[in-house]
Protein backbone atom coordinates (compact mmCIF):
# COMPACT_ATOMS: atom_id res chain seq x y z
CA UNK A 1 0.00 0.00 0.00
CA UNK A 2 1.31 3.41 -0.87
CA UNK A 3 1.46 6.13 1.71
CA UNK A 4 -1.14 8.21 -0.14
CA UNK A 5 -3.52 5.26 -0.40
CA UNK A 6 -3.16 4.54 3.31
CA UNK A 7 -3.79 8.21 4.15
CA UNK A 8 -6.90 8.23 1.99
CA UNK A 9 -8.20 5.10 3.66
CA UNK A 10 -7.47 6.54 7.11
CA UNK A 11 -9.45 9.67 6.20
CA UNK A 12 -12.41 7.59 5.04
CA UNK A 13 -12.25 5.43 8.14
CA UNK A 14 -12.26 8.55 10.32
CA UNK A 15 -15.28 9.89 8.43
CA UNK A 16 -17.07 6.56 8.92
CA UNK A 17 -16.26 6.63 12.64
CA UNK A 18 -17.68 10.15 12.96
CA UNK A 19 -20.76 9.44 10.86
CA UNK A 20 -21.34 5.66 10.85
CA UNK A 21 -24.71 6.03 9.17
CA UNK A 22 -23.38 8.12 6.28
CA UNK A 23 -23.62 5.81 3.31
CA UNK A 24 -21.32 7.96 1.14
CA UNK A 25 -18.37 7.53 3.52
CA UNK A 26 -18.91 3.78 3.66
CA UNK A 27 -18.94 3.66 -0.14
CA UNK A 28 -15.79 5.79 -0.35
CA UNK A 29 -13.99 3.52 2.13
CA UNK A 30 -15.14 0.44 0.19
CA UNK A 31 -13.86 1.87 -3.07
CA UNK A 32 -10.52 2.71 -1.47
CA UNK A 33 -10.23 -0.83 -0.12
CA UNK A 34 -10.77 -2.13 -3.67
CA UNK A 35 -7.97 0.16 -4.85
CA UNK A 36 -5.77 -1.30 -2.13
CA UNK A 37 -6.73 -4.86 -3.04
CA UNK A 38 -8.54 -5.74 0.19
CA UNK A 39 -11.76 -7.13 -1.22
CA UNK A 40 -12.97 -8.56 2.09
CA UNK A 41 -12.75 -5.15 3.78
CA UNK A 42 -14.40 -3.52 0.76
CA UNK A 43 -17.26 -6.00 0.98
CA UNK A 44 -17.81 -5.18 4.65
CA UNK A 45 -18.05 -1.45 3.85
CA UNK A 46 -20.43 -1.99 0.93
CA UNK A 47 -22.65 -4.30 3.00
CA UNK A 48 -22.76 -1.73 5.80
CA UNK A 49 -23.69 0.96 3.27
CA UNK A 50 -26.47 -1.25 1.91
CA UNK A 51 -27.70 -1.89 5.45
CA UNK A 52 -27.75 1.85 6.15
CA UNK A 53 -29.52 2.59 2.86
CA UNK A 54 -31.05 -0.44 1.09
CA UNK A 55 -31.72 1.77 -1.94
CA UNK A 56 -28.02 2.63 -2.36
CA UNK A 57 -27.18 1.92 -5.97
CA UNK A 58 -23.51 2.52 -5.19
CA UNK A 59 -23.52 -0.16 -2.48
CA UNK A 60 -25.18 -2.65 -4.81
CA UNK A 61 -22.82 -1.91 -7.69
CA UNK A 62 -19.85 -2.01 -5.31
CA UNK A 63 -20.83 -5.52 -4.29
CA UNK A 64 -21.38 -6.42 -7.94
CA UNK A 65 -17.94 -5.08 -8.83
CA UNK A 66 -16.42 -7.26 -6.13
CA UNK A 67 -18.32 -10.28 -7.44
CA UNK A 68 -16.93 -9.59 -10.90
CA UNK A 69 -13.37 -9.17 -9.63
CA UNK A 70 -13.71 -12.44 -7.73
CA UNK A 71 -14.89 -14.22 -10.87
CA UNK A 72 -18.57 -14.61 -9.98
CA UNK A 73 -20.01 -13.08 -13.12
CA UNK A 74 -23.52 -14.43 -12.48
CA UNK A 75 -23.75 -12.60 -9.14
CA UNK A 76 -22.24 -9.47 -10.69
CA UNK A 77 -24.90 -9.55 -13.41
CA UNK A 78 -27.64 -10.00 -10.81
CA UNK A 79 -26.35 -6.94 -8.94
CA UNK A 80 -26.28 -5.02 -12.21
CA UNK A 81 -29.88 -5.98 -13.00
CA UNK A 82 -30.99 -4.77 -9.56
CA UNK A 83 -29.06 -1.52 -9.96
CA UNK A 84 -30.41 -0.92 -13.48
CA UNK A 85 -33.96 -1.07 -12.13
CA UNK A 86 -33.08 1.44 -9.43
CA UNK A 87 -31.12 4.01 -11.45
CA UNK A 88 -29.79 3.06 -14.86
CA UNK A 89 -28.10 6.45 -15.26
CA UNK A 90 -25.97 6.32 -12.11
CA UNK A 91 -22.22 6.43 -12.87
CA UNK A 92 -21.57 3.32 -10.79
CA UNK A 93 -24.20 1.41 -12.76
CA UNK A 94 -22.68 2.48 -16.07
CA UNK A 95 -19.20 1.41 -14.87
CA UNK A 96 -20.39 -2.04 -13.80
CA UNK A 97 -22.31 -2.43 -17.05
CA UNK A 98 -19.15 -1.59 -19.02
CA UNK A 99 -17.14 -4.13 -17.01
CA UNK A 100 -19.66 -6.87 -17.72
CA UNK A 101 -20.04 -6.22 -21.44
Amino acid sequence: RSTDERRSLAAYEEAVARAPLAERYLIAAGNQEINLGDFDAAERYFRRARDVDPSSVDAITGLGDLDYRRGDVARARAALETALKMNADAPSVRRLKDELH
